[in-house]
């Protein structure tokens, strides 16, 4: 019998309506899929704040980058860049 695959996003939904059902405790629940209750109750929250859309993975990626240069830093250098297009870094040959 081959292997069968799943999505994680699957799991989560069987999850989350298993216990919107309510005849199973969400501690068991957690056990039986072998997730913590807080990662459990991480779901169910997500679940009821936007649906089974919400229990898609979400981009662990920062949303604001500490040592990014601010825009108005940037929209000066380009007014420069425009105003003089002959200055640049020279380029040493060697």
């Amino acid at each position: 019998m081959p292997w069968s695959e799943t999505r994680a996003v699957n799991e989560r939904a069987r999850f989350v309506l298993e216990a919107s059902e309510g005849w199973t405790p969400v501690s068991e629940l957690c056990r039986r899929y072998g997730i913590s209750r807080r990662v459990g109750y991480k779901w169910l929250k997500r679940f009821q704040r936007g649906g089974l859309s919400a229990l898609e993975d979400h981009s662990r990626a920062r949303r604001v980058q500490a040592g990014a240069t601010p825009p108005e830093v940037i929209s000066q250098i380009l007014e420069l860049r425009r105003a003089h297009p002959t200055w640049c870094a020279s380029v040493a040959t060697s």
